[in-house]
């Protein structure tokens, strides 16, 4: 007679709607901040006189997006990652899986993702930057609630003064270029900040379309030596990503 073998059948892990839902508008919204810079230069994001003076529907559709989108989104989908990071592992302490193991591999291959996106498609990639961010906010996911909100809290702090102080330099920069007999470095520093958040020259913005407008080899080549990396991006907005992950 033929042996049979019972095989426990585990019903797949049931959607939570409303995350699902949430998840989307922050995509979505993120999209929506996101969409300047992929038809104009990188610094279109930063700034609507990017491509010369901009008009007044330039200016209301840039002034809107940075109240309304910018940054609430990508903290909106901070949030939905940490909430997503318990619901793992918790269902893998249901199913008798190592959390950590299981955890720690997920954000190994979205940080594979994210590089792959960062270098290959586009230099606007936060992937990698929350896969680093994710195996850090592990070490607090045994943290009382009471903890996790001080701590988030303090990597808010930590992130407003970071903020604060390359607030200040920037206008300390300012002032010193602008001076009479400045020096060469000072203006050559100041005109590099102009060109990411100010109004970038004409010169600068031609180098950019011509980049833009290049050969994908050519745009993999740029975006190895331009681009953000992703522990630059740890250091500059990991605090805040972090706290966000933990409320």
């Amino acid at each position: 007679a033929p042996v049979l073998h019972s095989v426990r059948m585990t019903p797949a892990p049931a959607r939570i709607a409303a995350l699902d839902l949430i998840r989307g508008v922050a995509v979505m919204g993120i999209l929506a901040a996101n969409i300047a810079a992929f038809g104009f230069p990188e610094f279109a994001y930063m700034t609507p006189a990017s491509m010369g003076p901009p008009s007044t529907p330039d200016l209301i559709a840039w002034t809107t997006t940075f109240i309304v989108i910018d940054g609430k989104m990508r903290g909106l989908f901070s949030f939905l990652f940490g909430a997503s990071m318990l619901l793992v592992i918790d269902r893998a302490k249901a199913t008798d899986e190592d959390p950590a193991t299981v955890h720690l591999r997920r954000m190994a291959w979205l940080f594979v993702f994210g590089i792959a996106h960062l270098y290959l498609l586009w230099w606007g990639d936060i992937l990698a930057h929350y896969a680093l961010v994710g195996a850090i906010a592990y070490m607090f996911v045994r943290l009382p609630v009471r903890w996790l909100i001080g701590v988030g809290l303090a990597c808010i702090v930590l992130q407003t003064v970071e903020l604060g102080t390359l607030t200040a330099y920037a206008f300390d920069l300012h002032a010193s270029a602008h001076r009479p007999h400045a020096a060469a470095r000072i203006v050559t520093n100041w005109q590099l900040l102009a060109d990411q958040f100010g109004q970038p020259t004409p010169a600068v913005i031609a180098r950019e379309l011509v980049i833009g407008l290049g050969g994908w080899r050519d745009l993999v080549a740029w975006r190895w030596t331009h681009a953000v990396g992703p522990i630059t991006a740890l250091t500059v907005n990991g605090p805040e990503t972090l706290g966000f992950m933990l409320f």
